[in-house]
């Protein structure tokens, strides 16, 4: 749902409410990112009663929440336990989905993560090929010199997100490193059939899977360093609490 930043009464009133999701001991009703809003429940009357409180909300404070681009979308709803319940903002009805991008991730109701490797490798190709346009990989720029700059333009893309991958299969891994081997050889005018590890070592790059475990130390880091009253880190403590 795209909204103004509403924060506060509201807030309160959806924690109160008792009807989103809890982590244990901690509510995670509604998460937001800028003028965006997330809601979160496990059941359609749990759901709908959100959406209620929201809507009032909106209604007493005038806010303005526009509901073509509001979706809901059913986790783990397969053909034996799909519902067909509608769920509504007022008066307006708000459109099912099994896909969703949320804060630039692409999201499914399956819950994988195919749909984000394959976005993730269309968007950084496109970002390759404009590179290459202006002589990236030609004798008139250091190969050292287009590595750094496919490294800092085109590789975050490429990975953007690999923090929560955690459904990667053999295919996907495949996918991303082919992209990686492609741009290897093309910036420093390889044949194809060059030996991959020839190819990274020359540019002092990692493979795809150590490139992903890196990101993940490093949002394991930037958790472990936040401070307890943020709410990434109280649901962070409570989940480490389980392995202890």
């Amino acid at each position: 749902m795209e909204a103004m930043n509403c924060i506060g009464p509201w807030q309160h009133s959806l924690e109160r409410s008792g009807q989103g999701i809890h982590v244990i001991n901690v509510i995670t009703s509604n998460t937001t990112l800028a003028d965006d809003l997330a809601l979160a429940a496990i059941s359609p009357n749990s759901l709908q009663n959100l959406l209620n409180i929201t809507y009032d909300y909106i209604c007493n404070y005038r806010y303005i929440i526009n509901s073509t681009k509001s979706f809901v979308m059913v986790f783990g709803d397969t053909a034996k336990n799909k519902t067909n319940i509608n769920f509504y903002l007022g008066q307006n009805k708000i459109e099912r989905t099994d896909k969703i991008r949320h804060v630039g991730i692409q999201l499914n109701d399956k819950m994988t993560d195919n749909d984000k490797i394959s976005g993730a490798c269309k968007k950084t190709e496109s970002s390759l090929y404009s590179l290459l346009s202006i002589n990236i990989g030609t004798f008139h720029i250091n190969p050292l010199t287009s590595a750094s700059l496919v490294s800092k333009i085109c590789i975050p893309k490429l990975l953007f997100g690999a923090e929560l991958w955690n459904n990667l299969t053999k295919s996907n891994c495949m996918q991303l490193e082919r992209f990686i081997r492609m741009a290897a050889k093309t910036i420093q005018r390889f044949p194809i059939r060059t030996r991959t590890d020839i190819c990274l070592a020359m540019l002092g790059w990692k493979r795809i899977e150590s490139e992903i475990n890196l990101k993940k130390l490093m949002f394991l880091e930037r958790l472990c360093n936040m401070p307890t009253s943020v709410l990434t880190k109280q649901i962070f403590n409570k989940r480490l609490a389980l392995f202890s």
